[in-house]
């Protein structure tokens, strides 16, 4: 035994160097692995933000066409509302009655999105700022939307539902011409406020769409700083 502390106190300094040794190789090894995993995790938080930003980029333009649309029907349907518009002029243009016949149905691509609501799997921060900017976007701003579509719909198939009960409709769909509708417009009191309904709803959801447009912007700007930034 007395050997055995002779040997241990004699040696003890080679022993202390190679637990040393050790131990910095396993904290150095630990290290190694944080570093890369913290990489791979930038890695993917990238790419969720760049199909983020794809999505986001494809559904402005998408908005951008429809708010245009929309403009141009609800100028037409303005004119008929408020009179300011000939008969002659309604029943030479087609214009005016193809503004009442539909909207369009967009639904809000959201691939990243889900993604980003099942980054727990990826490790991502779910305290970091632009996740949480994006998910209330998406959150607040597509529900809007998706509201103000749905009662959009009900405003259009009560309004559809009484003008393909009018005689001229059956007039224009066999292709007669647009002379009843034209004169139905200045005389039926019951189709002008249908039609005002039809506008109030059509202009609210192209308001949500231009709010979801403008706030998406917001979102690009921050994802491009973001991954300038990292």
């Amino acid at each position: 035994m007395k050997r055995i502390f002779q040997t241990l106190s004699q040696k003890w300094p080679e022993y202390l160097l190679e637990i040393l040794v050790i131990t910095i190789g396993i904290l150095g090894a630990f290290a190694l692995n944080n570093w890369n995993e913290n990489v791979q995790q930038k890695k993917e938080t990238a790419k969720i933000y760049e199909l983020i930003e794809n999505d986001l980029e494809f559904t402005i333009g998408e908005m951008e066409n429809i708010i245009a649309d929309y403009d141009t029907s609800l100028n037409y349907m303005r004119a008929l509302i408020t009179q300011s518009v000939s008969k002659e002029k309604i029943s030479s243009n087609r214009k005016y009655i193809s503004s009442l016949t539909g909207f369009d149905d967009l639904r809000i691509k959201k691939r990243g999105l889900k993604l980003l609501e099942n980054s727990i799997a990826l490790d991502i921060d779910s305290n970091d700022s632009l996740s949480n900017a994006i998910s209330n976007f998406y959150s607040e701003k597509s529900d809007e939307v998706e509201v103000e579509v749905e009662g959009l719909k009900i405003v259009f198939l009560d309004f559809f539902e009484f003008i393909s009960a009018q005689d001229w409709f059956l007039d224009l769909m066999s292709g007669k011409g647009l002379e009843g509708f034209a004169d139905d417009v200045a005389e039926n009191k019951m189709l002008q406020k249908k039609i005002l309904y039809y506008a109030l709803a059509l202009d609210a959801h192209r308001s949500q769409l231009a709010d979801f447009r403008d706030g998406g912007k917001k979102i690009l700007e921050e994802i491009n700083k973001h991954q300038r930034e990292n």
